[in-house]
């Protein structure tokens, strides 16, 4: 029960903000970024280059080269993204990093005296992640969650599984018996936490908006309930792939 509340608390609260930089093992570099898509000014590799120095375990969007810790708990991991901050006489370059519920957890921010676009760019980066500690992971973050031999089955429900909702697609993560997480993979965010019911196959949800919904699964779907403010209801179906 402990390791649930605590990994309720880290996705859907204010909390999750006092957790350090240093203290995630991996961070994802997307294929978009806010700035310097298409390793524009060859900053995205060097971004890559430079984590790994400091030993984080740089991940790309395919997710099948993942490690498996990575996968099974998404918030032992940062998303990073490269912002262009230039003033009129100066290159900057922000880095920003964010968590499972896309919270910025810190901005640095490098400056370079450099005018010229292609070494001033890669200058101003390399200031920004001077300033990032290097990975120092905590065991909370990537330790496998333990489940116990009497636990009951998530009958359907496979852990990992992926589901879809037309062009919104969520994977499927065990927290523990009776409790998961629908993570949203494309904006590598937390969606919505499941909590088992006194009824069978109904679940108390409560959404990454911090809204309350009924939760249900039927055979290979998962089906979120919302009230709506006129009284009616809403359904979101989701279908396993």
């Amino acid at each position: 029960m402990k390791t649930v509340l605590k990994l309720i608390m880290f996705c859907f609260s204010p909390f999750a903000m006092a957790q350090s930089v240093s203290d995630y093992p991996y961070i994802l570099i997307p294929t978009k970024l806010s700035n310097f898509n298409d390793n524009e000014y060859g900053l995205s590799a060097k971004l890559s280059k430079d984590l790994k120095n400091k030993s984080y375990t740089v991940l790309t969007s395919d997710e099948s080269a993942w490690p498996a810790e990575a996968v099974q708990n998404p918030c032992s991991r940062m998303t990073a993204d490269l912002i262009n901050s230039s003033s009129l006489f100066k290159n900057k370059v922000s880095v920003a990093l964010k968590d499972c519920h896309d919270k910025v957890l810190a901005t640095y921010t490098g400056v370079s005296n450099d005018k010229s676009f292609d070494t001033g760019y890669p200058d101003a980066l390399s200031n920004a992640l001077a300033q990032i500690q290097s990975a120092k992971p905590q065991a909370s973050l990537i330790q496998p969650k333990k489940t116990s031999e009497s636990a009951k089955p998530q009958d359907a429900l496979t852990t990992n599984s992926l589901y879809k909702n037309g062009d919104l697609e969520v994977r499927h993560v065990a927290i523990s018996a009776g409790q998961f997480m629908l993570f949203d993979v494309k904006n590598t965010t937390a969606y919505a936490i499941f909590r088992e019911s006194d009824k069978k196959e109904v679940y108390h949800v409560k959404m990454a908006n911090g809204a309350h919904a009924l939760g249900y699964m039927d055979g290979q779907t998962i089906i979120i309930e919302t009230s709506n403010s006129d009284g009616n209801f809403s359904k979101e179906v989701f279908s396993k792939k």
